[in-house]
């Protein structure tokens, strides 16, 4: 399978073994890319800079570290206002660290953190360490297909008989 046209190699990963994945894997990663710069552009819901520092500052705590500044900057960029935010980094890199005053934060002024990742066991990751939802991104798909479904379908109801509809 190495030797196939359709792969690709990718580099090296930090045990120095050399990483590779298909064309069809970067061509699905390059319109996932896409679709969330265009949906970076629309508006979303705030989170107040008081309750962000709070976060923080409870996070930093509770490690017995404060974060980089990049650390930081990333905390800042995920905490604005958009219909989606996105972390991305090396396995290792501190990601999961940098994301729990984020949804502290989210939780924090009322909001439903949600994750997803392309692999099931990064998506496993997100839900046991950050105690959150969480999808690969084909789930969030067929997931939104549903609900997207039970809008055309049963646009009157409301309130509880669309949370019961929803779980069949």
């Amino acid at each position: 399978m190495l030797h196939s046209e359709d792969t690709v190699e990718v580099g090296k990963n930090l045990r120095d073994e050399t990483v590779f994945t298909t064309k069809q894997t970067i061509e699905l990663e390059e319109s996932v890319v896409a679709s969330i710069e265009s949906l970076k552009s629309l508006g979303g819901k705030e989170v107040s800079d008081w309750v962000k520092e709070s976060a923080v500052s409870r996070a930093e705590r509770r490690n017995g570290f404060s974060f980089s500044e990049e650390q930081k900057a990333a905390i800042d960029d995920l905490l604005q206002p958009g219909a989606i935010r996105v972390l991305t980094g090396k396995a290792g890199t501190g990601k999961t660290t940098v994301l729990r005053p984020v949804v502290e934060a989210y939780e924090e002024a009322g909001y439903i953190p949600v994750g997803t990742a392309f692999q099931g066991k990064v998506s496993e990751l997100l839900a046991h360490d950050l105690e959150i939802p969480s999808y690969t991104l084909d789930q969030f798909r067929k997931y939104w297909d549903r609900y997207d479904a039970l809008q055309e379908n049963m646009p009157t109801l409301k309130g509880q008989a669309l949370v019961v509809a929803r779980k069949e």
